[in-house]
């Protein structure tokens, strides 16, 4: 498994992940993603300073982790394909990422998402905060 920085030509396989139903059904924004806004918002993304976006992969794209930072905290999102989800492979990609990075972390877990809330709480993610639909985590190092 390799994690690299996203570029230009990830941006397709990118909103393939970000338009399966699965991905969106626990995003908070559950609208699907017009390829024309992807495409801006992608390059956007990958420019801005403020947002650290990795690429999961082995032979073939796996998924990706972003990093919204703001004032040295980090929000993540992370999203893997189908067939690599449960395989440990969020799990070391969001490990390594971590030791790699000096921030105060946060992930926003819809309550109804299981795996990601396991996963969280398996890295070391502390639970600090519960709003109506979502909790949210924190790790520090």
């Amino acid at each position: 498994m390799n994690i690299r920085l996203a570029a230009k030509d990830d941006c397709l396989n990118v909103f393939q992940l970000s338009n399966m139903d699965y991905v969106r059904a626990h995003s908070f924004n559950k609208e699907k993603i017009v390829w024309e806004d992807h495409v801006q918002w992608f390059a956007r993304a990958i420019a801005d300073e403020s947002i650290k976006f990795y690429i999961i992969e082995d032979t073939d794209f796996i998924g990706q982790v972003r990093l919204n930072i703001v004032n040295n905290i980090a929000l993540i999102s992370i999203s893997i394909l189908k067939e690599f989800q449960h395989k440990g492979i969020a799990f070391s990609a969001l490990k390594k990422i971590i030791a790699e990075n000096e921030y105060q972390y946060l992930a926003q877990v819809e309550k109804d998402n299981l795996p990601s809330i396991t996963l969280f709480e398996r890295l070391g993610f502390v639970r600090r905060k519960e709003e109506e639909n979502y909790f949210e985590y924190e790790f520090k190092k």
